[in-house]
């Protein structure tokens, strides 16, 4: 194409060239005004696009604070009701939603419901605004707190726990409580703790029953509980203690002590003891519908008091009485028998105790006002210090045998004595020779004691529960001839003045009593009526030879100088001449005494470790 035609040709479409510039001008100052106001409307959107929902929740339309509030209604509706629990057994602690801090967070969400489509071109999001937007559902974000943890789990475990009590009883004036004890319960608090606040961020509601350790308490054992409380009822009644026991000391003694003690005893009048008792059976029924602690009733059973009656018993019969007779001019023999008798009076043995005389009248001594009187020693009739007292024990052995009582140890005299019959007499000597006897009835006894004058008396005090009345009887067995012995003494010599004699040719005889042998017994009568004779000892009584010392002085061979006549002479004394005298007469012998019927009163003990005092 030549350059004309270039011309024409350019000439041709230069107002096409124009037209179409015009309108792309246009279109672009069309175009610009369009995305402007396209700008405009978008900005000016403040709402979420239709289309936007969240957890199936439709935001379409809303604004931000519609929206954050929908999200939040949203919230409440789906945790108010919705909590955490710890239980145990009855024991719960809850945690709301709202405590642990669960939410949706609505200002998040909202801003991100809001921000959906908003990073698109303004010409999408203005067909957004128009068309909605084909988005996925959105996802609620949940809010949680475990601040509250600590303090719940720490209130679980003060109300579910449980720390270990033993069972115990407690007696109250008319019932008993008693408490059957606890479990220990422990719990774990660190792994509660974790798993709580594990179950609050994994939003897992519900009850939650947490592992624990059990330690089981003792079993209450009811029988054991009664052995412990039970108290036996007994009335007032007359109790045998030891000597030493008071009232202060009485629990030093068990019931298994008083019944081995060996000794004797005292009485007391005990006051009744008030009886204590349960109901096993109803115990074990309340126990096992009992959780923990419960009471029952005591059993009560209160003591009769009948101290008068047991009083009024006491002492009230005389079981037997005996009298002896004494010469009160007798004066060291008579004290003698005074000092023992108020040893002896008022003396109180117990049921099934031996009454000792020797240990309850002691030792005779000086000291204990004792004197010198009459005793056998050694066969021979000797000043003894407290002679005399067997009189007493004597006397006691009458009465002891009338009472029906029971001699343990008894022993004759060596020598027959005047102030009983044969055979019911009783010699001592400290040391080695007693009288004892048992009581052997039901109740106390007691001896009484008392002289005046020439009497001698002795009375028995108990409880007789029965008519026996008892009687002594002797028989003499056989009868012992004494020997007879005349004995020179040197006058002046210390035996002569032992027997009191200062002349020559003075004279003193000692002894000639016969011996005996007897039996005695006893007879039991009930009302008056014969039951039975028994046996009660065999006595023998040694004879005590006659010597009749005569005053005199005595050659080195003993015998005595005597004239030619056999006359007692003292061989120092001057002779004068004399004529010699007629003869005398040879002597007349003394008659030998007929032998008494009667014994001597001059007793004496078998082997005397120690001198037997004569009463």
């Amino acid at each position: 194409m030549n350059k004309e035609d270039k011309m024409n040709h350019f000439k041709k479409f230069k107002f096409l060239y124009i037209g179409i510039a015009a309108l792309l001008i246009i279109l672009i100052v069309s175009g610009i005004f369009v995305m402007n106001w396209l700008r405009g409307q978008v900005e000016s959107y403040d709402k979420i696009y239709p289309g936007v929902t969240m957890g199936g929740m439709d935001l379409s339309g809303m604004t931000l604070e519609e929206a954050e509030a929908a999200i939040l209604a949203k919230s409440e509706e789906t945790f108010s009701e919705q909590t955490f629990s710890i239980d145990y057994e009855g024991f719960s602690v809850e945690i709301t939603a709202d405590e642990a801090g669960i939410s949706y967070d609505a200002a998040s969400l909202a801003k991100a419901a809001m921000e959906m489509g908003r990073n698109k071109s303004v010409i999408a999001q203005y067909g957004y605004i128009q068309k909605g937007i084909n988005a996925d559902d959105l996802e609620f974000t949940v809010l949680t707190s475990t601040d509250i943890v600590e303090e719940k789990v720490n209130k679980f475990i003060q109300l579910a726990s449980l720390e270990l009590v033993e069972p115990t009883y407690k007696v109250e004036e008319t019932f008993i409580t008693l408490d059957k004890g606890q479990e220990e319960r422990k719990f774990d608090r660190k792994a509660l703790v974790d798993e709580m606040k594990s179950r609050i961020e994994s939003l897992t509601f519900g009850s939650y029953e947490p592992q624990h350790q059990i330690t089981e308490q003792s079993k209450l054992d009811l029988e054991a509980i009664r052995e412990e409380i039970f108290v036996e009822a007994t009335q007032t009644e007359i109790k045998y203690v030891p000597l030493d026991w008071t009232e202060e000391t009485a629990d030093k003694y068990t019931e298994e002590d008083l019944k081995n003690y060996k000794g004797n005893h005292k009485y007391v009048i005990t006051k009744g003891i008030t009886g204590v008792d349960f109901d096993l059976e109803e115990a074990k029924t309340r126990m096992e519908e009992s959780k923990r602690g419960f009471s029952i009733n005591l059993i009560i059973q209160e003591p009769e008091d009948n101290r008068e009656s047991i009083e009024a018993m006491l002492f009230r019969d005389v079981l037997s009485t005996w009298t002896t007779k004494l010469n009160p001019g007798e004066k060291n023999r008579t004290h003698n028998i005074d000092l023992a008798s108020k040893a002896v009076n008022g003396t109180v043995i117990c049921p099934g105790d031996i009454f000792s005389y020797n240990g309850v009248v002691g030792v005779r001594t000086a000291a204990k006002g004792y004197r010198d009187a009459k005793i056998f020693q050694s066969g021979e009739v000797v000043d003894g210090i407290g002679g005399g007292i067997c009189q007493l024990s004597s006397t006691i052995y009458i009465a002891t045998l009338r009472a029906g009582l029971e001699p343990t140890e008894r022993y004759a005299h060596r020598f027959a004595v005047s102030y009983t019959k044969l055979g019911q007499d009783a010699t001592v000597a400290w040391g080695s020779l007693d009288y004892k006897f048992k009581n052997n009835t039901e109740w106390p006894i007691k001896v009484m004691v008392s002289r005046s004058g020439g009497s001698l008396k002795v009375t028995i005090y108990g409880t007789k529960l029965d008519n026996y009345t008892y009687e002594l009887s002797s028989t003499q067995n056989s009868v012992k001839q004494y020997e007879t012995e005349t004995k020179y003494v040197q006058l002046g010599s210390a035996e002569a003045n032992e027997q009191g004699l200062t002349k020559l040719g003075q004279k003193k005889s000692t002894g000639g009593q016969l011996g005996y042998t007897s039996t005695t017994y006893i007879t039991k009568y009930d009302n008056g009526k014969k039951v039975s004779t028994s046996w009660v000892n065999d006595s023998d009584y040694k004879t005590q030879d006659k010597i009749t010392y005569i005053a005199a002085y005595l050659k080195s061979d003993g015998t005595p100088y005597m004239d030619a006549a056999g006359k007692l002479i003292d061989p120092n004394a001057v002779v004068e001449p004399q004529p010699d005298p007629t003869p005398d007469p040879a002597p007349t012998p003394e008659p030998e005494p007929t032998p008494e019927p009667e014994p001597t009163p001059e007793p004496e003990p078998t082997p005397d470790p120690e001198p037997v005092p004569e009463p």
